[in-house]
């Protein structure tokens, strides 16, 4: 467990970078008025809330996930 713990933050870490467009400075506010705004709805149509969560739940899937296909679990 400890292995995967290690392995999904550096996967995650991949993602993070400085050139992103919530980091520039025009378009970074635009950017997060528009990632919250599309939250808002999503939270407030079940539908879509239940679609998140089983897609979320996929890419939790134990055999599906490459972090633990890495590691052998």
């Amino acid at each position: 467990m400890l292995r995967y713990g290690f392995e999904a933050v550096r996967e995650s870490l991949k993602q993070m970078t400085d050139d992103g467009p919530i980091h520039h400075p025009v378009w970074g506010g635009l950017t997060l008025r528009g990632m919250r705004g599309t939250f808002r709805v999503m939270n407030s149509v079940p539908a879509m809330r239940r679609r998140l969560a089983q897609s979320e739940t996929r890419l939790r899937d134990r055999k599906r996930h490459p972090a633990l296909a890495a590691v052998g679990v």
